[in-house]
């Protein structure tokens, strides 16, 4: 069996061991998806199978994995799995390559709501800081800022560092002031994970009001690594790239979903006790 073969085969694996089938009780209507972008073709709301395929035409090298997956005291018998990884360990003359994807979880069918992509040029393979930046813009178009300063950037040797882009629920770009506050804000909560979160009685980050907005929009994020001149090659070139994209409204809505899954679990359990607890008579 060839590697291609071996990589599709794992990839297949992975998936549907992090994703089994829901059954049809457990399944819950999908909630509006809010704006998709891809990177490297990987593009928010994708199905776990969709993505399977977009991730084997992105590199056919790379290797799959997850983590163990969650169960609940409430839920024994459905598995929680978040985030399938997928790596290329190449090295500094060949590059590196990865992608992590995160899925919506039970009741709901997985959906990509969060991909992240690092690469690592090869050495004869670097961009130009110029052309790369370039590219970013024709993809996602202008970008809406950047939370370094502008100082930083021109004594790389560059013109931008990082990079923002968001993106309301119909696609539309929202104005800068408004995309500023929110990068300023919500960055964190980007990086967050749907099964830390889910662990808490409540998402509190939902009826904080400085964070609800949060929720509502599509980011896109863009962090370069430039060359250092005479330490790790000439100017203007870029080692590494990491982009990532999340599709919030998509994270809400199933979250919301999720978190009710588990509330009803608990409710029923409580109940259970509490019929149980009436048929025992008490020996005094």
């Amino acid at each position: 069996m060839d590697a291609l073969k071996v990589s599709v085969s794992l990839l297949a694996t992975a998936l549907v061991a992090a994703f089994p089938p829901s059954s049809a009780a457990q399944q819950a209507q999908a909630p509006a998806a809010g704006h998709s972008v891809d990177i490297a073709g990987v593009r928010l709301g994708m199905s776990s199978q969709q993505a399977a395929a977009a991730v084997r035409t992105a590199n056919p090298r790379f290797q799959i994995s997850t983590n163990p997956a969650v169960r609940f005291d409430l839920l024994p018998n459905v598995a929680f799995n978040e985030v399938v990884y997928a790596r290329h360990a190449g090295d500094a003359a060949h590059g590196q390559e990865s992608i992590d994807l995160k899925f919506t979880q039970p009741p709901n069918q997985p959906l990509l709501w969060s991909i992240q992509r690092n690469k690592q040029y090869a050495d004869a393979e670097r961009p130009t800081a110029a052309n790369l930046i370039a590219a970013l813009r024709e993809k996602y178009g202008t970008e809406d800022g950047s939370t370094m300063p502008p100082a930083v950037a021109k004594a790389s040797g560059v013109e931008l560092r990082d990079a923002y882009w968001i993106f309301d629920a119909h696609g539309q770009r929202l104005p800068r002031q408004r995309a500023s506050q929110l990068a300023a804000t919500c960055t964190q909560i980007w990086e967050s994970s749907y099964l830390d979160r889910l662990k808490l009685p409540r998402n509190p980050a939902f009826t904080n009001p400085n964070a609800a907005n949060c929720f509502e929009n599509t980011a896109v994020t863009a962090y370069l690594t430039p060359t250092t001149p005479g330490v790790t090659g000439p100017p203007g070139l870029v080692l590494a790239l990491v982009v990532k994209a999340v599709n919030m409204n998509l994270y809400r809505a199933h979250y919301e979903a999720s978190e009710k899954f588990l509330s009803q679990a608990a409710e029923a359990s409580g109940n259970s006790q509490q019929d149980k607890a009436k048929q025992v008579k008490p020996k005094l």
